[in-house]
């Protein structure tokens, strides 16, 4: 009896303490997918965080990079464009200054926070060497792109390729592209149907995945279905200007505006 008695006990802590560490691992998501959206917010496009000893990077593609530690050293240089290795997934920074010089490589391959159990998608080394130092120190840790803010909007569709869209074409609307990035999805409107799937964000890319819709018919289905297509699965470069969004090259490129 005591035996069993000594087992039920055991089980009961141990479901305790699975609870507990379910817990502390989903408040730690939690706040991990706080402190992304506050950073996108302030227009990081890509951030990263290591411990042993801790440390945090942030990159503004358009202007600079910080990278600094508990301990008070802080870096921040102008931004540079990151060098794609040819033989590799890895993308390479290094930018210098009077103030030190930084060196940052993210490779494209998954990443588990080994305090809080965080998962991001790259694995990134940094070294850096600050004013007066005669050697590199390096950090390893693991980070993700957080998007350009700018995006988070919807977009109507102008033109696709010379192609300029006559919106009489189109009785129920005009396609819509909107972009949710606190949610890494994209929900819109192709003329006739309802549309959405998963995005992800590079240094001036978009990746569209597992694209879906609802099976209506209309006039407009033709346009419809040479707009998804052009998309659909696929990775686009992007440029926002003055309300403008443009999406892929040449021939055929969508251009959309803000929709007001």
């Amino acid at each position: 009896m005591n035996k069993i008695i000594l087992s039920f006990l055991i089980l009961a802590l141990a479901g305790c303490t699975n609870s507990k560490n379910s817990t502390e691992n989903k408040q730690a998501s939690e706040e991990s997918a706080s402190l992304w959206n506050k950073k996108m917010l302030e227009g990081v496009n890509f951030a990263a965080t290591g411990n042993r000893p801790f440390w945090s990077l942030d990159i503004k593609f358009d202007s600079s990079l910080h990278f600094k530690t508990m301990s008070g050293k802080e870096l921040i240089l102008s931004v540079v464009k990151g060098a794609k290795a040819s033989d590799a997934n890895v993308t390479r920074y290094h930018s210098e200054s009077s103030e030190g010089t930084i060196i940052v490589q993210l490779f494209k391959q998954n990443c588990i926070d080994d305090m809080s159990g965080t998962k991001s998608p790259f694995k990134v080394d940094v070294q850096v060497k600050m004013k007066g130092e005669n050697v590199y120190k390096k950090y390893k840790g693991c980070g993700r792109f957080l998007g350009d803010y700018r995006l988070n909007d919807i977009w109507a569709l102008k033109r696709i390729g010379n192609k300029v869209i006559n919106p009489k074409e189109f009785e129920n609307g005009v396609p819509t592209i909107e972009f949710q990035l606190n949610e890494g999805k994209m929900y819109g409107f192709g003329g006739c149907n309802r549309f959405f799937g998963n995005i992800q964000l590079g240094e001036g890319k978009i990746s569209f995945n597992q694209v879906g819709s609802t099976e209506m018919a209309c006039p407009a289905l033709k346009w419809e279905t040479q707009f998804l297509g052009m998309f659909s699965d696929k990775t686009l470069a992007y440029e926002v200007a003055e309300g403008i969004l443009y999406l892929g090259e040449g021939d055929s490129i969508l251009v959309l505006k803000k929709v007001d």
